[in-house]
């Protein structure tokens, strides 16, 4: 009475006082009784809460700490009445003064029934005395010899009793999905809500499953008196874990009867809520303190949802890691049992459940690990074999010697000269501003257009070509141009009369296209060698036509079959190109530091092995580049009756999870996002023959 009448004067005077320094309140409407109606009793709700809060717990430092999660209890009345009524928070203000007047006199009568029970001399139900005999029996047996273990049934009635968060869990399991089952929709707000309620319960139930019995040393009563350490443990477990398997049960069927639910996101958030159970029970052996055990349990709990969640992304983690480290949380409870009810808090105690600890990111790490040491590594001998490659001077397929290698940049490892690209390299395009040519194109018809437009792009591609003597990087476009046009030339030259333009143009796209492969086959990149072998097994097709070699000329079509055929020049090139595209991939990826955004060798782009998880990725990266360049160069120099082998191997690893393409060329000469397709293929023993028809 005493506090509700000092709660009515304070309120009064937090009017007088709001009226005097605000006009707006002295204006009174809906809205401004509604603010002092809430804050009224929202303040009367506050003082009962304490009330109890005081008289239940018998430490002042407990009952503070249990004020928060008992106010809270008029959000669970509002969330009780939105599911029968539609509506919000405040939206009416009798629903919200039903909330605090409900749980108001919710804690006063249980206050009372604590305080009457409390300073009311009487008996109690709960207290029982044991008769005493009047005289010990002569033929009675020595105490000595007593059983003095207590039953089963004994323990497990008092963790009951003792521990009555086991039974709000019971209750929440039974009733939050009734309540949820209600409306038929689910929604989001109401499914985040749901998981922060049973997240919190099953912190609080994890950290009480030993940290009651370490209250006021509870636990040192039955240490004392030797009681098996096994019985008392599965004793405070066995009836948590039945209510978790009655919580899987009635969240497993919520996500089967809402079909608007997702089932992968439901049964990952089963998993992180029965993760923080296993945590937090192994947490209440940590701490002495019963009241540190309890705050630090939502902490505990957090840290093991997140550590779970970077365990599956960063590691790769799956199902049987998770289930192996929920089993190691209990066996670090069931084996330090003993010394914790004996109290021996020392520097082993603290070494055992760091060991556990230990065991436990060793199983959810252990993709990490087999990454490590499993994957497989660049070959010393094929390491060598490319630095040689490398620092030897690059010759093109006439013959001629091009030193094309100073000295290394700075940053470049020992024992691997810098990748250095040559001054005279050249983009070759279509666009005609690259010449010097000052014509303006006819307009009289849009074939003639055409007919001027094409020539300009012959123009440009030679005069480029005759610019630069260098490798040229870039030339998709170009390829595409000639290869197209050629054969549309050669299809216009059997059609129409006279049809001599049509085979000159011809001749000049297959001379054209004769030196481009030429200059691509200096490029040190494996994209430009694709390019190259591509562009070589579009000309043998061409060759093989009987009318090809009377409109090249003799001497045109003898240069161009001699360079087809010379696959000892082509695959020189290729071990150059495989060597420096290795060189070069290798210094971007330790320039990137730890983490690699992306891998590939050569200007193709390599997938990352995903399957030991993203934190392993970028030591894999650098791994694949290697192991990439190994098998294209094994592949390269496979005999001929280990080639086919070689070729699926390579595809199976560049696509990680097996061939996503065939492993014969397309005629179609569209890029393809993998390297060594045209090698050692059927095109290069027809291009040889093309020498003996001679």
């Amino acid at each position: 009475g005493v506090a509700i009448g000092a709660l009515l004067l304070c309120w009064l005077a937090n009017l007088l006082c709001c009226s005097v320094l605000s006009e707006d309140l002295l204006q009174w409407n809906d809205e401004s009784a509604r603010v002092a109606l809430l804050v009224f009793m929202n303040s009367f709700f506050l003082v009962l809460v304490s009330f109890v809060s005081a008289w239940v717990f018998p430490s002042s430092t407990i009952a503070l700490l249990a004020i928060i999660p008992m106010a809270c209890l008029p959000v669970f009345f509002l969330y009780l009445q939105t599911l029968f009524f539609e509506e919000s928070f405040y939206q009416t203000l009798g629903s919200t003064i039903f909330s605090l007047v409900a749980a108001s006199l919710f804690f006063a009568c249980l206050g009372g029934f604590y305080a009457r029970n409390t300073i009311v001399a009487r008996p109690s139900k709960f207290m029982m005395a044991l008769p005493i005999p009047p005289r010990v029996e002569r033929n009675a047996s020595p105490s000595w010899l007593l059983d003095t273990q207590p039953r089963s049934t004994t323990l497990l009635w008092q963790v009951i009793k003792q521990n009555w968060l086991i039974t709000i869990f019971g209750i929440a399991v039974l009733l939050i999905p009734l309540l949820s089952s209600l409306k038929r929709v689910p929604s989001e707000p109401r499914a985040v809500l749901g998981l922060i309620v049973y997240g919190l319960l099953l912190a609080a139930l994890g950290a009480s499953i030993f940290g009651y019995d370490a209250a006021r040393q509870r636990i040192r009563f039955l240490a004392d008196r030797g009681v098996d350490p096994g019985k008392v443990w599965w004793s405070r477990q066995i009836t948590p874990f039945a209510f978790l398997g009655l919580f899987v049960f009635f969240a497993s069927f919520s996500l089967r009867f809402f079909p608007e639910l997702n089932l992968s996101v439901g049964f990952v958030s089963i998993g992180c809520l029965l993760m923080i159970y296993f945590a937090t029970q192994w947490s209440s052996q940590w701490f002495v303190s019963s009241i540190l055990n309890v705050c630090a349990a939502p902490a505990v709990g957090g840290c093991a949802v997140c550590l779970s969640i970077f365990a599956g992304v960063a590691f790769r983690a799956g199902i049987v890691q998770f289930v192996i480290a929920s089993f190691l949380m209990l066996l670090a409870t069931r084996t330090m049992m003993r010394p914790w009810m004996d109290g021996r808090f020392g520097f082993r105690y603290g070494l055992g459940h760091a060991s556990f600890g230990a065991a436990i990111a060793l199983v959810l790490s252990i993709h990490w690990f087999a990454a490590l040491f499993a994957y497989p590594k660049l070959s010393p001998a094929v390491r060598a074999e490319m630095t040689q490659t490398i620092s030897s001077p690059k010759t093109s397929l006439s013959g001629s010697s091009l030193n094309l290698h100073p000295a290394s940049p700075p940053g470049v490892p020992s024992g691997i000269p810098g990748m250095v690209y040559p001054d005279q390299d050249a983009d070759l395009t279509m666009d005609p501003s690259q010449t010097e040519r000052t014509e303006t194109p006819n307009s009289d018809g849009k074939l003639t257009d055409w007919n001027m437009q094409r020539d300009r792009y012959y123009d440009a591609i030679e005069e480029q070509l005759d610019r630069h003597s260098g490798p040229s990087h870039d030339s998709l476009d170009v390829l595409r141009f000639l290869t197209n046009d050629a054969s549309l030339a050669r299809l216009n030259a059997k059609q129409t009369e006279p049809a001599d333009q049509e085979k000159l143009r011809y001749s000049r796209a297959l001379k054209i296209a004769h030196t481009l492969v030429a200059r691509l086959r200096l490029s040190p990149f494996l994209m430009e060698q694709d390019l190259a072998d591509r562009l070589e097994f579009w000309m043998t097709g061409e060759c093989q036509i009987r009318e090809t070699k009377d409109w090249l000329g003799k001497e045109s079509y003898k240069s161009i079959a001699q360079g087809l055929a010379n696959r000892a020049a082509r695959n020189e090139a290729r071990k150059r190109a495989i060597a420096n595209s290795w060189n070069r991939s290798i210094q971007e990826s330790s320039s990137q530091g730890f983490f690699v955004a992306s891998s590939g060798i050569g200007g193709f782009w390599m997938p990352l092995d995903e399957r030991y998880g993203t934190l392993s990725q970028s030591m894999l990266a650098r791994r694949r580049i290697d192991v990439a360049a190994q098998l294209l160069w094994e592949q390269l120099q496979a005999p001929e009756d280990q080639r086919a082998k070689a070729i699926e191997k390579l595809h199976t690893f560049w696509t990680v999870e097996g061939p996503a393409t065939a492993v014969s060329p397309s005629p179609d000469l569209f890029f393809a996002n993998l390297p060594g397709q045209y090698w050692n293929q059927n095109w290069e023993h027809e291009a040889e023959r093309l020498v003996e028809d001679l």
